[in-house]
């Protein structure tokens, strides 16, 4: 507080309070009325200047990527992969990994290759994104197992943009031009894959042996694969 007067002192809250909610109370208690308004979202000029602002901001498509078809002696050779066409920084965020979202305990049509979880928790408890017939550039990464050094240079989290959740893919570390982004699948996309790694199934597996939440950024511990 820059006018040097000493802040309003808060209440205590049950420890059993929501975050937000402890949050927001601290900031109307230290926030002098008709000085700052609590806000959800980014506040855009209504009028036509606005809108062009807006038009001018807007990104179609993920910018710094290109989807590629993976050249011969790589191990999906003949599909496609994303590509960096521009140097990331560890941190950096590279884009949203967007598709339909499904109702919760609702399950793809088709599969669940392409599915991840919006919300943290248990993967039968949350929010999900099917990105298999609706997306963006994002669909493309592969998963890292036996690619390189089999390690990804990108990870998902789940971030509150404008009160939503929402999905960003980040890199865990630098990325060069040319790089292929790469993700963990998650423990039950990789069971899958080291059993099909040691013959262990002649055939692809059936859908319902890949846990719907294989993209997911679910922590291990609050998991029940």
């Amino acid at each position: 507080d820059k006018t040097g007067s000493s802040p309003t002192p808060i209440s205590i809250v049950a420890k059993d309070s929501k975050p937000e909610k402890l949050n927001a109370k601290f900031f109307i208690a230290h926030t002098k009325p008709g000085m700052v308004q609590f806000m959800t979202e980014n506040l855009w000029p209504k009028h036509g200047a606005g809108v062009s602002m807006k038009k001018k901001a807007a990104r179609r498509y993920m910018t710094g990527v290109e989807i590629r078809k993976l050249a011969d002696g790589h191990p999906l050779s003949g599909e496609q992969g994303l590509f960096a066409t521009q140097s990331f920084a560890q941190c950096d965020v590279i884009g949203e990994y967007v598709g339909v979202v499904l109702t919760v305990g609702g399950r793809p049509k088709g599969g669940g290759d392409y599915v991840a979880c919006l919300e943290y928790g248990l993967h039968d408890q949350v929010l999900k994104l099917d990105a298999k017939s609706s997306g963006n550039e994002a669909r493309f990464i592969n998963s890292c197992l036996g690619i390189g050094d089999g390690q990804p240079n990108v990870v998902m989290k789940t971030a509150y943009v404008e009160t939503l959740p929402h999905l960003l893919i980040i890199a865990c570390r630098e990325i060069a031009i040319g790089e292929e982004l790469l993700l963990d699948y998650g423990e039950a996309f990789t069971r899958v894959h080291v059993q099909n790694l040691k013959g262990e199934r002649e055939t692809k597996p059936v859908v319902e042996d890949i846990d719907w939440g294989e993209l997911s950024p679910i922590q291990k511990e609050e998991s029940d694969y």
